[in-house]
C-alpha cells in the first residue's frame, strides 16, 4: 500500500529520487516493531548507512532515547502511551531533540492530528513501502512534520478557518446548524420567518468565508474550527389557542 504523504515543506518532490539525502537521526526502534513493519525492515536491511539502535520494549527505552539525542524512535502508539512522555520529550519536542514517529494501520486524520499536538513528530502507515520510511526520516530530520495530506489539508482548513477575519455571523451559524440537521432551504427560511432568497445569500456567503462548494464539505470544517459552537436555530412560534369568551348567567 502506498503512502500519499506530505511533510511540512511544500517544495518537497517525492518523484525526484535521483540522490536521495542521508537520514541524520539515529532511528530507535524495537525489534517487533521492525517485524511488522515491511517498508522499515526493507529500508534498515539496504541502507546500512541509517543508525540504528534496537532494543526491547521496556522501561529504559526513554533513556536510551535520551542519551542517543537526537534520535526518532519509531514505535505502535499503544507502547509510546506506555512511556513516560513528557519525560521522554522534555520541552525540546519541536526543536529538533526526541522524535517521536507513530506506526499507524490506518489513515485516520483525526487521530494523527491529535497526535501531533501531543508532540508527535508525525505519523506513517504500518505498510508504507521504503521509500516513504525514508522520505518520513529525512523530513523529521530536517525539522519537519510527516502526516498523510489529509491531516495536513485538515489542519491548514482549520488553521485557515481560525484566523479567518470575517467569521460566521450568529444568523450564519443558525443556517449552518439547521443544515446540517437536515433542513432544506425553504425549510430553513420558515424556521427563521426570512425569505427563501435571503436563505440562499447567507448560505453562499457560507460557502465564500468557508472555501467550499457544497454543504457536506462546509459542515465539516465549520464543526471543526477550535471556536465553532453552533448557534441555537430559532423555533418556528406556534400561537395559543383562542379562548371562547363564554356569556355571563343570566344573559
Amino acid at each position: 500500500m502506498a503512502e500519499d504523504c506530505l511533510s511540512t515543506v511544500s517544495s518537497q518532490n517525492p518523484e525526484n529520487r535521483a540522490d536521495p539525502p542521508p537520514v541524520r537521526l539515529t532511528v530507535v526502534a524495537i525489534a517487533e516493531t521492525i517485524q511488522s513493519t515491511p517498508g522499515l525492515a526493507s529500508l534498515l536491511q539496504t541502507d546500512t548507512s541509517i543508525p540504528l539502535v534496537s532494543c526491547s520494549a521496556n522501561g529504559e527505552l526513554a533513556a536510551i532515547c535520551k542519551q542517543l539525542n537526537p534520535c526518532v524512535l519509531i514505535a505502535e502508539i499503544a507502547l509510546i502511551n506506555t512511556l513516560n512522555f513528557p519525560v521522554l520529550t522534555g520541552t525540546d519536542t519541536f526543536e529538533g531533540s526526541i522524535k517521536l514517529l507513530a506506526v499507524v494501520d490506518q489513515d485516520d486524520p483525526e487521530q494523527s492530528k491529535k497526535l501531533l499536538r501531543m508532540g508527535f513528530s508525525g505519523a506513517i502507515h504500518r505498510t508504507a513501502p521504503p521509500t516513504v520510511y525514508r522520505r518520513a526520516l529525512c523530513a523529521l530530520a530536517g525539522g519537519e512534520l510527516w502526516a498523510s495530506r489529509g491531516t495536513m489539508a485538515a489542519l491548514v482548513r482549520e488553521l485557515l478557518l481560525v484566523d479567518q477575519p470575517r467569521r460566521l455571523t450568529v444568523r450564519e451559524k443558525q443556517i449552518l446548524e439547521l443544515i446540517a440537521n437536515g433542513h432544506h432551504n425553504r425549510q430553513i427560511a420558515d424556521l427563521l420567518f426570512i425569505s427563501h432568497e435571503t436563505v440562499r445569500w447567507h448560505v453562499r456567503t457560507m460557502y465564500k468565508k468557508l472555501g467550499v462548494r457544497d454543504r457536506d464539505h462546509a459542515i465539516v470544517i465549520a464543526r471543526a474550527a477550535k471556536d465553532f459552537t453552533p448557534a441555537k436555530p430559532a423555533q418556528k412560534a406556534i400561537s395559543s389557542p383562542k379562548m371562547l369568551k363564554m356569556p355571563s348567567p343570566g344573559k
